[in-house]
């Protein structure tokens, strides 16, 4: 499950917590009692975090999310993990 953080928070929170009366949440209801458990996830949803729920074991699992890891694209002020070196003439990229 990927998410925004503070939907991600939201669902967590609507999910460990007893609902007030009404039927504004019959519909979250169906899902059984809260799970209070659930709250020691909140201080982990930081930065970019992406929640999966498997029954695979994570040595079948790790392959499969490494095949689709996509590379992101370099942003001002960010610090390179590995060496970088440009050759001296036009690169075509803005001088900015």
């Amino acid at each position: 499950m990927i998410g925004k953080n503070t939907l991600v928070r939201k669902c967590v929170n609507l999910r460990a917590n007893k609902l007030p009366e009404g039927e504004d949440h019959d519909w979250y209801r169906k899902f059984g009692e809260p799970l209070p458990e659930l709250l020691n996830l909140l201080p982990l949803l930081k930065e970019k975090i992406g929640l999966i729920f498997t029954d695979e074991p994570i040595s079948e699992l790790k392959p499969k999310i490494e095949a689709n890891k996509v590379s992101a694209s370099a942003r001002v002020g960010v610090i390179s993990p590995i060496d970088v070196t440009i050759e001296p003439g036009p690169t075509g990229m803005d001088p900015s």
